[in-house]
């Protein structure tokens, strides 16, 4: 699949967005690369259809399924020393963006007892954010990956920061607990710290059930193949996600060494994507016989 990370025009799993219909309302004239380069004009370039976020829709009458190999880009295959896994979910998403805004003030004269920093108070969402995930027990994940803070200067207490926080679970149920506590911990952090925290954007994306039968298939096939396996969700979104919602969809994991991931380092052994490998073939050939 095309552009599955987004990294062209910041619209991640591109191909299978337009696959299924989701780009159908989109002007290709208006969705642009950083460097100003329209899809339309790209199409335009290589003789393609300016049409084509409408006439390459896939008719999901026509498709008996769907598989997607993968690695995992985690850590769970190679330490468990397993060639093949089974993925059964695909994690739901959640980010919001926050903004803390305290009081910026001259940092030497400024007493400790009325500072209203905001940073301190951003510093304390991220640890207690890590704390809740690490106890629930792999249910669900939190990351606070980028802030900006202002004014930014070495002798001033930060008055603003503003940060994004992504939570990731494998249901919707974990997502609300975990959105829950964040709320309340948000609540807890103004009254502590002396400073508002608005949230000012939002973003959801579903947790998603892979097919069962399918899933069953790839089961079949991995012990057809004496192939030890783990059935797993997966952590990262993929085309997967997308395809699930024309076509029964399922996916195979090639383990990643040492779990490193969107790295130079991210490698996985030839030998374990040729046990992969055959699995698919065998599970693709089962399906295709049916």
């Amino acid at each position: 699949m095309l552009e599955e990370e987004g990294t062209q025009f910041g619209i991640v799993m591109f191909a299978s967005r337009v696959l299924t219909g989701r780009m159908k309302s989109e002007d290709p004239a208006r969705v642009v690369n950083a460097e100003g380069k329209s899809v339309a004009g790209m199409l335009a370039d290589w003789g393609l259809d300016k049409n084509a976020f409408q006439t390459a829709c896939l008719d999901p009458a026509k498709i008996r399924c769907f598989v997607e190999f993968h690695i995992e880009q985690g850590e769970q295959l190679h330490r468990r020393h397993l060639a093949c896994g089974l993925v059964t979910d695909i994690v739901g998403i959640y980010r919001c963006w926050v903004t803390i805004t305290g009081t910026a003030n001259h940092a030497g004269t400024t007493r400790m007892d009325s500072r209203r920093d905001a940073l301190v108070a951003a510093s304390h969402i991220v640890e207690k954010s890590f704390e809740a995930a690490l106890q629930s027990g792999d249910h669900y994940v939190a990351t606070v990956g980028m802030m900006d803070i202002w004014p930014g200067a070495v002798n001033i207490v930060p008055g603003r920061v503003s940060m994004p926080i992504e939570i990731r679970a494998t249901t919707t149920a974990e997502l609300d607990v975990a959105k829950e506590w964040l709320l309340s911990e948000f609540r807890g952090v103004e009254a502590k710290y002396g400073v508002k925290i608005e949230i000012t954007r939002t973003s959801l994306v579903e947790p998603t059930h892979l097919d069962e039968q399918i899933v069953g298939v790839l089961r079949q096939a991995a012990q057809s193949a004496n192939v030890d396996y783990l059935e797993m969700p997966s952590w990262a979104g993929h085309d997967a996600q997308l395809m699930a919602s024309i076509a029964p969809t399922a996916m195979i994991f090639a383990p990643s060494i040492n779990g490193i991931s969107h790295s130079p380092l991210e490698d996985t052994r030839w030998e374990d994507i040729e046990i992969g490998l055959n699995v698919y073939s065998r599970a693709l050939m089962d399906l295709a016989s049916k």
